[in-house]
C-alpha cells in the first residue's frame, strides 16, 4: 500500500489544530496509526480501545 503520509500529516494538523505542533513532530508510524483512527467507525474503534484497555492491564 503506497500512503502519502505527508497529506495525512497535514490533514490532521488541520483537523486539530491544537495538536498541530505534537502533530509536526510525531513520527510517520504515529501519523498514520491516527490517521487510520480516524477512518475506523464507531464500533470499530470501541472494539479496539477495549483490545488496547487489556493490553495495557
Amino acid at each position: 500500500m503506497n500512503r502519502n503520509i505527508k497529506d495525512e500529516r497535514e490533514f490532521l494538523m488541520e483537523t486539530y489544530p491544537d495538536m498541530a505542533e505534537e502533530t509536526a513532530k510525531a513520527s510517520d508510524t504515529v501519523i498514520m496509526i491516527c490517521y487510520d483512527m480516524l477512518q475506523l467507525n464507531k464500533e470499530e474503534l470501541e472494539a479496539f480501545e477495549k483490545f488496547l484497555e487489556s493490553k495495557l492491564r
